[in-house]
């Protein structure tokens, strides 16, 4: 019986410490990352580039594909019949290499996005890292996605982050997220 007391008075005892020891706090890594306009601006600059690129690589698809059809319905009546199925294979071959080439573009320009914003997440989450460690915190939440219902503003990091990156607020945060 005394053994089961001591176990349950040490129990509670380390789940008091452990909770005291943890703070909470919240950022907002989206609102951090719209005020990064500088560099947000070089990201859907080299993206429109990109974008670019490959409209530009759709087009020569497109401008092949006219040609052979065009060479092809120009020189059909000569041709013998198997010359005629290779040539229909190969445009064939071109306009599934174009819906597959449209298919992917929205994909790639996405995969383009992730890997032109990477650099900036990981520059905001070393200055979190950095500021959660400063203020004692053993977790921070992101409030950006909207899915935590409540947090108190005085434990919210995000403007600290920001002014430890230089970041300048230049549009204020959503309400019920400061």
């Amino acid at each position: 019986m005394m053994k089961n007391i001591l176990l349950a008075a040490f129990f509670i005892v380390t789940t008091t410490v452990s909770m005291a020891q943890s703070k909470v706090g919240t950022v907002d890594v989206d609102f951090i990352l719209t005020n990064m306009t500088d560099e947000l601006k070089k990201v859907n600059d080299s993206l429109a580039n990109y974008e670019a690129s490959l409209s530009a690589q759709l087009q020569t698809k497109m401008t092949d594909y006219e040609t052979k059809y065009k060479a092809f319905d120009a020189a059909q009546a000569t041709m013998t019949d198997a010359m005629k199925q290779t040539k229909s294979q190969e445009i064939a071959n071109v306009e599934n290499d174009i819906m597959q080439f449209r298919k992917n573009g929205s994909q790639l320009l996405s995969l383009r996005r992730d890997q032109l914003l990477a650099p900036l997440y990981q520059r905001i989450g070393k200055a979190l890292d950095a500021e959660a460690k400063t203020q004692n915190y053993s977790q921070v939440l992101n409030i950006g996605s909207g899915a935590l219902g409540y947090a108190d503003p005085k434990f919210d990091v995000t403007e600290a982050v920001m002014k430890s990156m230089g970041v300048t607020i230049k549009q204020q945060q959503p309400q019920g997220q400061n």
